[in-house]
């Protein structure tokens, strides 16, 4: 949860994408992704805005950029 709501609303604001992920070190900790889910919710974040939502295609695309 590096950025909060606020934040991930701010950076979506400018532009930026952010990636929402668990930060977990073991398959057993993947179920906590769900509050990083909640705070890009929160966030008015959307699938076009994560790139770890991205087709593959969309993620090289972006990172030809």
């Amino acid at each position: 949860l590096d950025l909060d709501d606020v934040h991930c609303k701010a950076a979506k604001e400018m532009g930026e994408k952010g990636a929402v992920t668990s930060d977990s070190h073991h398959k057993d900790g993947f179920y906590v992704i769900r509050y990083g889910l909640g705070q890009a919710r929160r966030g008015w974040l959307e699938k076009k805005d994560v790139i770890n939502t991205l087709s593959l295609k969309e993620f090289e695309q972006l990172m030809k950029r």
